[in-house]
């Protein structure tokens, strides 16, 4: 591969070929250029001082720290906690429980991605207010999980099912300024952000009956903070102040708003030891962890190359985002889930798409945006997925296949249908033990298909295996082709 220096100027001609393209269409047509060619080892293996680079650093870097911010600030509203919700927000009050009573739809907006499985049940700790101690039910033989992400997105663990069968201990959640022992008997939980998310899963077949039943387990999820679960009081966690994300001078649609959020973010993190180089160089651009970010010492030509090192960041991460691990059928499989270590920009690209992911032995996300000759996937074809009856998905816990728009979000069509999975209500199944997903916008004509309505215009497909055995974690299985069938409508 040919190298590009990061402090060179960079083409505008690469900005104008990604804008052409429909998301999805750099992997189908393997669009080059000195940004999309650049490698995380280049972006930050050297000191620089260089605006145009730290601007892209800067995004690299802190995207899904804003992404992860702005999740949170949507659930816990610091402006009005207890507002009521929605039945699909899994949002509350921060350190407090929130409970999705439905699967998540169209209509949701919490964040890219979402699954159509589960109930969702989750908790924003801030961990300047703990620690504190998170107590479940007993799942009997219902599938669950509580994955604990970090303030970067990232995750090293999740716990529940598969590590603690039926019932979970305790959980004792706590982070860098607790300096005691964890209690004997209970669960540690360490976050070393000041803000950790505790998102558990509850599997669900989609029935009023069975919706009813897991509600009654949701509601026996609690935390509560350390002190008062040792003296056994019932007593509410605090709900803490948060900073803002934008000063309110600034808009949202601001082109700096960015920088402005990744401010905010700065002055409540904890910075780690391989972190504190990055985030001191960062000042030269106006960013720092006790002011946040001040553009009014920047002159109009550093803004400006704030602006465009933003613009080329961001088509990295998206290049990068459409070939995440292993490619196969037109499916690429990361297999680091959310360990992501100091490799920002894998990171980036996993926050564009599937923000949240678990750890690879809970669970393994194939992602599909192209077809198996490598075409964007849109609704403009049809499309089929053949399940064998002998290969299905090696999984313990459950799979589905899960269509989105290209915003991440859940289409809205005339069946109610965003995911088709092994809990799918009224699966067809072949004599053989097939099962073929028909992916298109009218309703097949073809009998013994499962029928996922596409939209009109591009979308990606992503497969959920929740406690993956073997023979996905090595890379034996891999999910079967996107077939194309047509050509258009």
């Amino acid at each position: 591969m040919k190298k590009y220096s990061v402090n060179s100027v960079f083409l505008a001609v690469a900005l104008c070929f990604a804008a052409l393209l429909p998301a999805g269409a750099l992997a189908a047509k393997e669009v080059q250029s000195p940004v999309t060619e650049l490698t995380m080892e280049e972006l930050f293996g050297t000191p620089s001082s260089d605006p145009h680079t730290l601007a892209m650093r800067a995004y690299v870097w802190g995207m899904p720290m804003v992404e992860w911010a702005k999740v949170r600030s949507y659930q816990t509203r610091p402006d009005n906690p207890w507002v009521e919700r929605p039945a699909h927000n899994v949002g509350a009050p921060i350190n407090h429980f929130g409970r999705a009573r439905v699967l998540y739809g169209p209509d949701s907006k919490d964040g890219v991605g979402v699954n159509n499985d589960t109930l969702y049940t989750n908790v924003w700790f801030d961990l300047e207010a703990g620690p504190f101690v998170v107590e479940t039910p007993d799942f009997k033989g219902r599938y669950y999980t509580f994955t604990v992400y970090q303030g970067d997105t990232s995750s090293a663990e999740s716990l529940g099912h598969r590590t603690h069968g039926s019932q979970m201990p305790p959980l004792f959640v706590y982070g860098e300024n607790f300096t005691g022992e964890v209690p004997e008997g209970l669960v540690p939980v360490r976050g070393n952000t000041r803000y950790i998310l505790l998102s558990g899963r509850i599997l669900v077949d989609g029935s009023e009956e069975d919706l009813a039943r897991a509600h009654a387990l949701q509601d026996q999820v609690r935390s509560r903070t350390f002190h008062a679960w040792q003296a056994g009081v019932e007593k509410e966690p605090p709900v803490t102040w948060q900073r803002a994300l934008l000063p309110s001078s600034v808009d949202s649609e601001d082109e700096l708003a960015f920088f402005h959020m990744l401010g905010s973010v700065l002055q409540d993190w904890l910075i780690q030891p391989e972190e504190a180089e990055l985030v001191a160089s960062l000042a030269a651009i106006g960013l720092t962890p006790e002011t946040g970010f001040d553009p009014a010492q920047l002159s109009p030509a550093d803004l400006d190359t704030l602006r465009r090192g933003l613009a080329d960041a961001r088509v990295l991460v998206d290049y990068h985002s459409h070939r995440l691990g292993v490619g196969s059928g037109g499916w690429t499989t990361n297999y680091s889930g959310g360990f992501f270590g100091n490799d920002y920009l894998l990171r980036a690209a996993v926050a564009k798409d599937q923000i949240g992911v678990s750890v690879p032995e809970e669970a393994v996300y194939p992602i599909g945006r192209v077809d198996s000759t490598g075409e964007p996937l849109t609704g403009e074809h049809q499309y089929r997925i053949r399940l064998a009856g002998d290969n299905l998905p090696p999984v313990k816990g459950f799979w589905s296949v899960t269509l989105y728009d290209d915003d991440g979000i859940l289409v809205d069509n005339p069946i109610n249908r965003y995911a088709i999975g092994d809990r799918t209500i009224g699966l067809v199944t072949a004599e053989n033990g097939d099962i073929v997903i028909a992916l298109q916008r009218e309703e097949p004509t073809e009998a013994g298909v499962n029928w996922l309505p596409t939209p009109e215009g591009p979308f990606y497909l992503m497969m959920r295996l929740y406690i993956a055995e073997e023979a996905v974690l090595d890379g034996t299985w891999t999910p079967p082709p996107i077939e194309r069938i047509n050509s258009n409508y």
